[in-house]
């Protein structure tokens, strides 16, 4: 299981807010620039990513019942702005479906400071908060490290099976 019930909820209720899960954006020319035509975007919120690159884009997240079936594997996968928001519970699940999923290149971004958002529940939107060195050493027990890239609040990594 990736996510529970009850979190799911919550995030259905905190996607109906038209500014929740659309920081992918900033992250399209990076995207573009990796040549890649089979990507899918995982925790793909308001599917920025879809309509900015159209139809190579496979949209996948759990709490938007239009976009939550199970993906299949894709040569690229995003995974941006999503990690720090999984139930510490599930994050090594979260971790081995990702790996299911990238048949060739990931990339993903992660916070690692809390989030300007509160859930309805009153918890803050990043419910697992770690540090890079944290995260890494989850990742890299699933993945080949190609490029770390560290900067203030967050991190991004580009890995590969």
């Amino acid at each position: 299981m990736l996510i529970s019930d009850t979190y799911r909820k919550l995030n259905e209720e905190a996607h109906k807010d038209e500014n929740w899960g659309t920081t992918a954006g900033r992250f399209i020319p990076i995207i573009k620039s990796l040549g890649f035509t089979d990507i899918l975007d995982y925790g793909a919120g308001k599917q920025i990513l879809k309509k900015s690159l159209g139809k190579i884009v496979t949209s996948y997240d759990p709490c938007i019942p239009q976009i939550s079936k199970k993906p299949k594997p894709h040569d690229l996968v995003c995974c941006l702005d999503v990690l720090e928001h999984v139930e510490p519970n599930y994050v090594d699940h979260v971790l081995d479906d990702l790996k299911r999923v990238v048949k060739k290149k990931g990339f993903f971004v992660v916070s690692t400071v809390p989030a300007i958002k509160i859930l309805s529940d009153g918890r803050n939107a990043h419910l697992t908060v770690r540090p890079a060195e944290w995260w890494l050493e989850k990742i890299l027990k699933r993945f080949k490290l190609e490029r770390f890239e560290l900067s203030k609040g967050e991190f991004a990594v580009f890995v590969y099976v």
